[in-house]
């Protein structure tokens, strides 16, 4: 294992450490897009005593999906067949196309849970998607929430779990470089316009202006260190 491999098991011991993600010998399904995130954390939960599964939703079957035979994992992954990204293209609706798409999606590895037999999906959401998600709700949803570490959906039929929740992002980039895995590139065509992708533009540009600081970070550790005493509203329950 390199130094770079115990860097980030270091931090998904943190993480499981202070929200008891994941347990020995538990069947966990491994949601793996074909991004360096979550190839990275399919590859790193191999190293521990755990019964994974890993599935691969395909949006569309007009999208190729290369990183199956290039990163040797054809025999390990599920992939489901869907024409989600079709379909939602084809109805006109009020709301979000990334939001549908992800309902859905999420909506097919729960289905394929269930027939598993498995209760923990595991996603490879890291501390920049939970800063990410913060502001996107905050300025677009108007409320204060983010991705939680563990979700329990469904009176606890399912759990979410995300054990890279404060890892960032650079050190999987770091990873995919080592690893010389072949990334997946995003397919969609909404993707460069998103508002996801607005935020993240935000969050570098803010970067950019303030060198001497780690914006994602000190959004990050906000989240440890709200003043209640200085907010007007309580919360709503």
């Amino acid at each position: 294992m390199t130094r770079l491999e115990q860097t980030i098991i270091a931090e998904i011991e943190r993480a499981n450490s202070i929200w008891q993600l994941f347990t020995a010998n538990e069947k966990l399904l491994v949601a793996v897009s074909g991004g360096k995130d979550s190839l990275a954390l399919y590859h790193l939960l191999r190293q521990y005593p755990l019964q994974l599964a890993a599935v691969h939703i395909r949006l569309s079957k007009g999208f190729k999906i290369d990183f199956l035979e290039r990163n040797n994992l054809r025999d390990e992954i599920e992939v489901i067949e869907t024409d989600i990204y079709d379909e939602i293209k084809a109805k006109e609706s009020n709301l979000n196309t990334c939001y549908l798409c992800s309902r859905e999606r999420r909506k097919r590895i729960l289905q394929f849970a269930e027939k598993q037999n498995i209760k923990k999906i595991v996603f490879g959401h890291h501390r920049n998607d939970v800063v990410e998600t913060l502001l996107l709700n905050l300025i677009f949803s108007r409320e204060v929430s983010t991705l939680q570490p563990k979700q329990v959906l469904f009176a606890g039929k399912f759990q979410i779990i995300r054990p890279f929740y404060t890892l960032s992002e650079k050190l999987l980039y770091s990873l995919q470089k080592e690893k010389q895995w072949y990334i997946e590139p995003d397919r969609c065509a909404e993707a460069k316009s998103s508002k996801r992708e607005y935020i993240r533009e935000l969050l570098r540009k803010l970067q950019k202006d303030h060198p001497g600081i780690d914006v994602s970070d000190n959004i990050f550790s906000a989240l440890q260190s709200v003043k209640s005493s200085f907010l007007p509203f309580p919360p709503k329950s």
